[in-house]
């Protein structure tokens, strides 16, 4: 079910926020949908029920004793729009979307060095802790430069990745 999008009566001034379920009824329904734009209201409310589903499934492992079962499980089923979500947000502010490859690609990388059984082996040579660091230092970075991003307004009118969702 498309949510109802109507045309903007003044162009000039930007539509009202988007409500919480309205902008879960959009971002459920572009799953993977990685063109277009995202306003702000559209990827906060989603970052907001990522953070409360992420709270929900750990409590609930701790609760069951079930290690991350449920947490990955959630994690599984949420990355892939949440990536499309801030892909089309950074589009809307005229930014590439391979930001968020980026800050995917470095805390895979990052986590994967933190659990790795080698890790365990050469934590304790000098350059494995200086890349570790290093590694962490660039997905802080990332994520940093995307969230300045992300609070950036719209640019209005149309750019390289399709009219303004706000304004049109």
């Amino acid at each position: 079910m498309e949510p109802i999008q109507t045309q903007n009566p003044n162009p000039s001034q930007p539509r009202p926020m988007l409500e919480f379920g309205e902008s879960l009824s959009i971002c459920w329904m572009k799953y993977a949908d990685f063109k277009g734009r995202a306003r702000r209201s559209e990827y906060w409310w989603w970052c907001l029920l990522c953070f409360i589903i992420c709270t929900v499934t750990r409590f609930i492992d701790q609760i069951l004793s079930l290690g991350h079962i449920v947490t990955m499980i959630a994690w599984l089923i949420l990355v892939i729009p949440s990536m499309a979500v801030g892909t089309r947000r950074l589009h809307d502010t005229g930014r590439s979307g391979w930001w968020i490859v980026a800050e995917f690609v470095m805390a895979v990388i990052m986590w994967i060095m933190v659990f790795s059984v080698e890790s365990l082996v050469y934590y304790s040579s000098a350059i494995w802790i200086i890349l570790y660091y290093i590694v962490v230092l660039l997905t802080f970075f990332v994520c940093f430069v995307i969230l300045y991003f992300s609070v950036l307004d719209s640019h209005k009118g149309e750019n390289q990745y399709g009219p303004s969702p706000k304004y049109q």
